[in-house]
Formats: C-alpha cells, structure tokens, sequence
C-alpha cells in the first residue's frame, strides 16, 4: 500500500486544512500502535524550479493493514473512499540522453536529463499533453491514482534526433499511480462510474519493426507461436523478443537483469528461440541493420507505438468525448467506449504507419 507525502515542518503543517497539533498528535498516535511508518522527506516534485522541495512519506505498517482487513475494510480499495489532489504539472515534457547500451547489465540507468528549447514543435506537443490532462481531471477515477501525465523522450543526444524518440506518457505520481498497478487490479477501477476495459496491442514492438520492412503481421494468428516449439515456450518467446529490442542486436543470451525477475528462463534455450523466430519472421536477423540509411533502435520503436497511442488518446477526447488512461502499449477505457477505441486505434495505425494492429480486449474483472 503507498504513503501519503506532505511538508512535515511547522511553517507548513500550520497552513494546510488540518492543523499542525492535530497532524501531529494523529501521527504519533498511530506510530505509538506500530500502525504507521515515518519515511524521511525526499524529493517528490519533478518541476524545475522545485528541484529542493522535499516531503516526507507514511507508510502503513502490516498491523494496520491486518487491523483494517480484521475489520472489513480493504486497503486495496483506498481510492474508492479517499481522493488525492495535486496541482496539474506546468512541466509536461522531459528530454533524456542516451542509456547505456549493454541491455545484459545488470542495471541499466536512464539517460541523465536534459535542457532543450521551447519552439514550435515543443510548444505543440506540450499543448497537447496539457489537453489531455486538463480534460482527465474533469472525469472522476475511482480504484486507481492519476494526476496528470508526463511525456518522456529519450536518445536527446544523438545526431538524428527529431522529438522522435521515446514519447512515452508517464502517469503521476508514478509510484502510486495506476500504470504500477496490476493488469487485473487495473480492470476492477471505474471511470465516471463506469467499469473500464483495457485494449492491449499484441506484440507491439514486432508489429512496428515489421511494418518498416513493408510487411504486415498476421493478426489471426498468435505472434508469439513459433514452429517447433510448444505452448510452454510462449512466454520465453516474448521475452527473447523483448530482450532483443531493448538491445542493438539479435539477442544471444538471457539479459541478467531478465533472468533475475524471471529465473524460469533459464530452462529455455535461446539459440533454439532465436532460430525459431528467425524461421517464421526471417527479417528479424536484420534488426540492429540499417534500413534507408539509419539503425532503428528501441527508442524508434518506442517513439512509432507512443504516437499511435498519444494520438488515439487525442482522438478519443476530441472527436468522441471520451476519456482514457495509457499503460503504454494498451489503453484503458470506460467499457461502453471499448469499441470505438478499438477502431481508433485502428485508424491512427494505418494512418501512421499503414499496419494493422492485433488488439485484444480485457473486459473489466468481476468483484
């Protein structure tokens, strides 16, 4: 469960809505019953000029989760109850360098920030994400956190950079919001009162790096099925396609970092995954190759699916008044509206990049 984050010293506790000596008395009551964490302040704000604004953290303890649930009121359903509200962010857009290379470390940190120019192309683009954030805050919703959204480009420094790398949207405040949340945990939220659905793209990254070689995948057909290899090798198989387009070649072996969260790869061969999927997908042997005189890279990839999404969002609100939420390569929606996401989707994927993309809808999870 997270924490609540807020200023702890006096001259600020004294001008919110609750007042000091009653915060403080409320919180060193539920400490005194081990109900309550007291993290120290560290930085919460992503706004430029807020770089020195630190806020401290509660976080609820196991015996009070046990008291709550002994109790019948369940912590996984705070947001039913409580609401949160934060000021929309007047930064909207962030410019990353490069990350390292090696997708086989064992870390592997994001590009340091970086400074750029507000022009045309900029303006527009953070124009379009204050929409969007403006006309989510007027909705209303429930079982999940979000305040608003970040959009983050990577690859800043390279020569052929453009606003066309990266581009992801990144839900605030990240660590409590609904994009960390499970699929399932996702599906039991509600938009307006409306149970949502979430539309996933099946194979996203393949689809696009195919479409750039002309050739369209085969939406009837699982992506992830290769020849040879049963069932059981299904979940190896998206993950030897993920660690290859998260690296500059053709995997050859399991990233570490890969096998310390999935330990069960281990029991897979990647030569036999790798010849199989070269065998049903033979331009794969390409990937890292350059294609009308550049290398495409994870960041191309990234940049090609979150223009799809980012535009069908805008679509959505504009043309269809209807709101939705991202998780990158899915978008959520009030179950009503599912179908007409899906055909929006479609039609910002031929539009963009002339490929028709393998959706699936998730319908919202019964209680």
């Amino acid at each position: 469960m997270g924490g609540c984050t807020g200023p702890c010293k006096p001259k600020h506790s004294s001008t919110g809505r609750c007042p000091r000596r009653t915060f403080t008395q409320l919180i060193g009551g539920l400490q005194g019953l081990a109900f309550l964490k007291h993290v120290l302040g560290h930085k919460v704000s992503s706004e430029r000029e807020d770089t020195g604004k630190y806020a401290a953290r509660f976080r609820a303890t196991p015996a009070l989760l046990n008291f709550c649930t002994e109790n019948g009121v369940d912590p996984t359903k705070v947001h039913d109850h409580f609401e949160f509200e934060y000021d929309l962010l007047k930064h909207v857009l962030e410019l990353r360098a490069r990350k390292p290379e090696d997708f086989h470390s064992s870390t592997r940190p994001s590009g340091k920030p970086l400074e750029f120019e507000r022009d045309g192309i900029v303006r527009a683009i953070e124009s379009n994400v204050r929409e969007l954030n403006e006309y989510f805050d007027k909705q209303s919703l429930r079982g999940g956190s979000h305040h608003g959204y970040i959009r983050i480009f990577h690859n800043g420094d390279v020569e052929d950079f453009g606003w066309n790398k990266g581009g992801r949207l990144y839900s605030q405040h990240f660590v409590d919001s609904y994009q960390v949340m499970s699929a399932e945990r996702r599906r039991r939220m509600t938009i307006n009162g409306e149970p949502v659905a979430e539309i996933d793209i099946s194979a996203s990254y393949l689809t696009l790096f195919l479409s750039l070689h002309g050739i369209q995948l085969d939406t009837t057909k699982d992506p992830y099925e290769l020849s040879g290899l049963g069932k059981e090798h299904r979940s190896a198989v998206k993950s030897w396609m993920v660690a290859t387009f998260g690296s500059t070649k053709p995997t050859r072996r399991w990233p570490p970092r890969m096998l310390k969260k999935s330990p069960e790869l281990r029991q897979y061969r990647v030569s036999t995954i790798k010849e199989a999927a070269f065998d049903k997908y033979p331009v794969l042997e390409r990937w890292g190759t350059p294609l009308r005189g550049r290398i495409h890279g994870w960041a191309d990839l990234m940049w090609m699916e979150s223009a799809v999404m980012f535009g069908t969002m805008c679509d959505l609100m504009r043309e269809h008044d209807t709101p939705s939420l991202s998780v990158h390569d899915s978008l959520i929606v009030p179950a009503s509206r599912a179908e007409v996401a899906v055909e929006a989707i479609k039609k910002r994927c031929g539009a963009q990049w002339e490929v028709e993309p393998r959706l699936k809808i998730n319908w919202p999870s019964a209680d």
